[in-house]
C-alpha cells in the first residue's frame, strides 16, 4: 500500500504526489480538496509491465476510486492555487478496511460527544454572595467565583467565558468597575467595564463574554476578576441565594466552541 496523507500539491508533478506505477495495483482511492487538480494515470497492462503516464485529466474537488490502473499522480490545476490530496494505492495483499458509518461528531478529551460546530459546556460555577472589591489592580481585585474552574484543553478548540448576574456597579460617580479574565492565575485580558456616570447610581445587568483562543493542550484553570478605577470606589456584583425579591447567584460558564 502506498499513501498520500493530506499533502498540498505543487504546480509540477513530484514524488510526494505520485502513487506507483506498480503492475500489481488493484485500485486507487483518492480525495481532491480545496482546489482542482490535474492528474495522470498509468494504465494497467495484461503483461504486467510498467506503463508510461497517460494524458492529463482535470479533476475538481471530489472523492473517487479508480481501477485498472498502475499509478496516479497529481499537480495543481491552477498555478499558485494548491489542492490537497489524500490517496491510497492498494495492492492484492493489502488489508483494506470495510466502509463503516461516518463519524461526524466531536469527541472531547473529557469523553463527551457532540455534533461538529456545536458548543459544549465544559465547566460552570455559581456564587450566592455579593462580590466586592476596592482593589485597583488585577493583583488586588476580587475573583467572581470563590474557586477557579478547572478544564482540560485539546490545544485546538476555542472557548467562551460568560458571566451573568442581576447587576454590577461602582459606587462613586465617574469611577468604573472592570472585569478581567483570569486564566491559569494570570490576567488574560479585559472582558467588560461599567462606568457610573451620574446619580442616582443604579446597577446594570451583567452579561459579559470573552473569547479564549485555543489554550495549549493540557490542564487549565479559569475565573473572572473585578477591580475598580480608584477614587474611593467599591466595585460590586449583586448576587445572593435567590428567592422572592432576592438576587440569584452569579453564574460563570465556560463553553468549548
Amino acid at each position: 500500500m502506498q499513501t498520500i496523507n493530506n499533502v498540498p500539491a505543487s504546480d509540477i508533478y513530484t514524488e510526494a504526489l505520485t502513487l506507483g506505477p506498480t503492475p500489481t495495483t488493484e485500485k486507487i482511492v483518492y480525495l481532491v480538496a480545496n482546489n482542482a487538480a490535474i492528474v495522470q494515470f498509468a494504465n494497467a497492462s495484461r503483461d504486467k509491465t510498467v506503463q508510461e503516464w497517460g494524458p492529463e485529466i482535470l479533476i475538481t474537488p471530489t472523492t473517487g476510486e479508480i481501477q485498472r490502473v498502475q499509478g496516479m499522480r497529481f499537480r495543481n490545476a491552477v498555478a499558485g492555487s494548491p489542492t490537497s490530496i489524500v490517496a491510497q494505492l492498494i495492492q492484492p495483499d493489502d488489508v483494506v478496511p470495510v466502509g463503516g458509518t461516518p463519524f461526524t461528531s466531536l469527541l472531547t478529551p473529557q469523553g463527551s460527544i457532540s455534533p461538529v460546530g456545536s458548543a459544549v459546556i465544559v465547566a460552570r460555577g455559581t456564587r450566592a454572595a455579593v462580590v466586592s472589591t476596592v482593589g485597583t489592580t488585577f493583583a488586588t481585585g476580587a475573583d467572581v467565583l470563590a474557586g477557579d474552574l478547572a478544564f482540560t484543553a485539546d490545544g485546538v478548540s476555542n472557548y467562551m467565558l460568560e458571566v451573568s448576574a442581576r447587576g454590577w456597579i461602582a459606587n462613586v460617580v465617574g469611577q468604573y468597575v472592570q472585569m478581567e479574565v483570569k486564566l491559569d492565575g494570570a490576567d488574560y485580558g479585559s472582558m467588560a467595564l461599567k462606568v457610573s456616570e451620574a446619580a442616582p447610581l443604579l446597577a446594570q445587568t451583567l452579561e459579559a463574554r470573552a473569547y479564549i483562543a485555543a489554550p495549549a493542550s493540557g490542564a487549565h484553570t479559569i475565573n473572572a476578576r473585578i477591580l475598580v478605577s480608584g477614587g474611593g470606589a467599591t466595585g460590586q456584583i449583586a448576587a445572593g441565594a435567590g428567592g422572592p425579591l432576592t438576587d440569584l447567584p452569579v453564574l460563570v460558564t465556560l463553553t468549548q466552541m
